[in-house]
């Protein structure tokens, strides 16, 4: 069996999957109380408050870059499911830690929002993204797996000045509430005992929760690259103009963000959930947008292409840019150099409204969007 891509499983294995996540949480958070055991860590201040991840983040700093203790060497994170004939991926065992902690931020959101609960992905009909994550009453969708793997990846791999603030111990806590779309409270919640189970080895070699069951599931080619040849997608008939207040869409900034996550994902778009391409470039070209040949790559491992706008209105300039991660979509932006509410720029404007709603996906503005710095 392939590596499993979880755009690619099917709704029935998405909710398998959500069970086997929920069936392993005792034996993980167990694991947990266990190499916080053997390593000394805070395993008394694990009490599911915001509070507790300023302990937990450093300890599993020093916890991963001592190439997890405990753990055997051919741990893989289970989202990640590999056959015996393929290569274990080389950071397996800190994918295989890294699903406990979010084991353990579980029981924080549970601690917040007593109705948190595990689920696939509720923005997936129409592009398959299946990854189980915690759903929240607000309606916000935490996906441990992407939070963990990006967080400790920027605290332990950068260099050490690029690093620094995400060694702080406020990161975590801050990712967390970010992806949640909470602000840091002003009071502490009651420290209270550990949450945690007794504490319990790893097997070795770990179980596999979960395989997908259906026989002729074949994960899809990663995206191509922005520019290459790709189906274009059909592009909805754009919102009435007389109904939309490009001015207030678009704020005193005069940008336009489309995209599944965070307010903070517009600056980290790694913490973002993919894009369908086609329906982005479809509705760029749609828009008479062209693009640039050459993508522009940035130190965070994202690339970004731009669409430019002929010039159809001597007091308006449109310049659009689709950042990707991984060769994934995972942000449209949207600017406008000049006055929006031109003819043009309503109509580009109600385009790009109509695209977020068919995508079930957030659209702001960069003050709007209100992110601290």
């Amino acid at each position: 069996m392939p590596v499993i891509i979880m755009e690619s499983v099917s709704q029935a294995d998405a909710l398998a999957y959500r069970d086997a996540v929920i069936a392993r949480e005792p034996a993980r958070l167990g694991e947990l109380a266990g190499w916080l055991t053997e390593s000394g860590g805070p395993l008394e201040e694990m009490d599911a408050s915001l509070e507790s991840l300023l302990a937990l983040w450093p300890w599993y700093i020093r916890f991963v870059e001592a190439d997890c203790p405990g753990i055997p060497a051919d741990a893989v994170g289970q989202w990640s499911v590999h056959d015996d004939t393929l290569p274990r991926p080389t950071r397996g065992r800190r994918h295989y830690s890294s699903e406990a902690i979010g084991h353990y931020l579980m029981l924080v959101a549970r601690r917040l929002d007593p109705s948190a609960a595990w689920q696939p992905n509720p923005d997936s009909e129409g592009y398959r993204y299946q990854q189980t994550g915690i759903l929240l009453r607000t309606k916000a969708f935490v996906i441990p797996d992407v939070l963990m793997d990006t967080t400790i990846s920027r605290a332990v791999e950068l260099p050490p000045h690029r690093a620094a603030s995400h060694r702080e111990p406020e990161e975590l806590q801050r990712v967390f509430l970010a992806w949640a779309g909470l602000d840091i409270p002003s009071a502490h919640q009651d420290r209270r005992p550990s949450v945690l189970p007794a504490p319990q080895p790893v097997p070795d070699p770990p179980p596999i929760w979960w395989r997908p069951q259906d026989p002729h599931q074949t994960p899809p080619p990663r995206t191509p690259a922005i520019g290459a040849a790709i189906p274009l997608a059909s592009v909805p008939e754009p919102r009435s103009a007389g109904t939309l207040d490009v001015a207030a869409l678009t704020g005193a900034s005069s940008d336009l963000y489309l995209f599944r996550g965070p307010n903070q994902g517009i600056e980290q778009p790694d913490l973002l959930s993919p894009l369908p391409l086609p329906d982005l470039v479809s509705s760029l070209t749609s828009l008479g947008l062209t693009t640039d040949p050459q993508h522009d790559a940035h130190d965070d491992g994202a690339t970004t292409q731009t669409w430019h706008l002929p010039d159809h209105e001597p007091d308006l300039a449109v310049e659009a840019q689709i950042t990707t991660i991984d060769n994934t979509p995972r942000l449209l932006a949207v600017y406008f150099h000049g006055d929006p509410t031109t003819p043009t720029g309503t109509r580009i404007a109600a385009t790009i409204a109509t695209l977020a709603e068919r995508l079930h996906a957030r659209l702001t503005n960069y003050d709007e969007a209100n992110i601290d710095d």
